[in-house]
């Protein structure tokens, strides 16, 4: 399974899912708040979840992201057993008929594999939009920027290096700006 998100027109974003035996395409409005932003956090928290200590006691991980349309809406069942290996189900809902349920996607696919979609994705609509454009064009949500600078420096092998802060300040994280820049930059 492969993943582009793409906006595809005003404040419309839609999740162009690719499969060996069939294709799906899902919209969301902007109306209904920046459900794809929420959709990022749930992919970052699973990637957050394996950096941490406490993984074994935070496994398994599941949650879900509603998507709305005007006639159509959309849940992603995200799940994940061991922090790698993700099954992602999407199910149709009807707003009318609360009894409809039609799951479209149940599909495996690693982190890994998901987040350099979302990478690949992220960098076309910045190309695109550029990030004042892209808040034109989404009402609901700024830019990702995090989620681009982190991607694109993992699959661009450039770490980012975090500024040693003092004790009374030892929460904060920081890079330097110009660093950002340069990574954003960088080809």
């Amino acid at each position: 399974m492969q993943l582009k998100f793409e906006i595809s027109c005003i404040d419309y974003i839609i999740a162009k899912i690719y499969r060996h035996n069939n294709n799906q395409t899902i919209g969301h409005s902007s109306d209904q708040g920046d459900k794809f932003q929420e959709l990022l956090n749930v992919f970052f928290q699973i990637d957050k979840l394996n950096e941490s200590a406490d993984k074994q006691q935070l496994l398994p991980f599941s949650s879900m992201v509603w998507w709305y349309n005007d006639f159509i809406n959309y849940c992603w069942h995200i799940q994940t057993s061991d922090g790698f290996n993700l099954n992602i189900e999407i199910v149709e809902h009807s707003p009318e008929n609360e009894k409809y349920q039609l799951a479209i996607v149940s599909e495996y696919l690693t982190l890994d594999t998901l987040l350099l979609d979302i990478y690949k994705s992220l960098r076309e609509m910045w190309m695109k939009f550029g990030f004042v454009g892209y808040k034109m064009n989404w009402s609901a949500g700024n830019f990702p920027i995090y989620e681009l600078l982190t991607l694109k420096s993992r699959f661009s092998d450039i770490k980012l290096t975090f500024l040693e802060q003092d004790e009374e300040n030892e929460w904060r994280y920081k890079v330097r700006p110009e660093e950002e820049l340069q990574l954003l930059l960088k080809n």
